[in-house]
């Protein structure tokens, strides 16, 4: 009994790791929609500094234009006072350009930024997300007993090291996310040769090795 309800239990914790793995999943993807909306909102705003940059040297092309053609016509020579006016705006143009490009800089700089920091949330809310897939399919396996994750996919540095007695290979491995080599099957090749010994839990397979070694 008591065993049943640890079973039940473990089910039970699974489930809830698996929901929230969607949920972290779902995160991921939203900020990663967010992140590729403020790098395009960053572009935009950049074309949008350049529009004004061209649109403040308009105005100050037309201010500086007509202060030439007045100083012309009332027959002035660009000297004096009328080129003090003239260098004023001059250097007055040359400010607000320089504004404008200052202003677009921090714009783009900042939406820049806020693409980076969504970024980093989507791709901790993906790892999260598998941290937690991973805990459930675990945790399901515990639930049902007597398997263990066998799946390739889930496993690094894999060596063959002997045979067990109906001929399947055995090889010594270390899952992905540890550092504890371990030794064991390949649930690929188990499904080969005795499809009956492995369990498909949420993608992920799993290896009944009693049912597995049977001749």
């Amino acid at each position: 009994m008591a065993k049943f309800i640890a079973g039940f239990s473990s089910l039970g914790s699974a489930a809830g790791d698996l929901f929230a793995s969607k949920g972290y999943k779902q995160q991921a993807k939203g900020f990663q929609k967010a992140a590729a909306l403020s790098r395009e909102t960053a572009v935009l705003a950049g074309v949008a500094g350049e529009i004004q940059a061209v649109r403040t040297k308009r105005e100050a092309y037309k201010v500086i234009g007509g202060q030439k053609a007045d100083v012309a016509g009332a027959g002035f020579a660009a000297s004096g006072s009328a080129l003090d006016l003239l260098r004023g705006s001059t250097a007055e143009a040359a400010l607000d350009l320089a504004l404008t490009a200052t202003q677009t800089s921090i714009t783009v700089k900042g939406y820049e930024a806020e693409a980076e920091s969504y970024k980093a949330q989507g791709e901790a809310a993906a790892s999260q997300g598998k941290s937690s897939f991973i805990s459930g399919v675990f945790k399901a396996a515990v639930g049902i007993g007597s398997l263990f994750l066998s799946d390739r996919r889930f496993k690094r540095d894999i060596k063959r090291i002997g045979f067990a007695t109906n001929g399947l290979s055995i090889y010594s491995y270390r899952y992905a996310w540890g550092w504890k080599t371990r030794i064991g099957f390949i649930a690929q090749q188990v499904a080969a040769r005795n499809p009956h010994a492995v369990v498909k839990l949420f993608g992920v397979l799993f290896v009944n090795y009693k049912e597995a070694t049977r001749g």
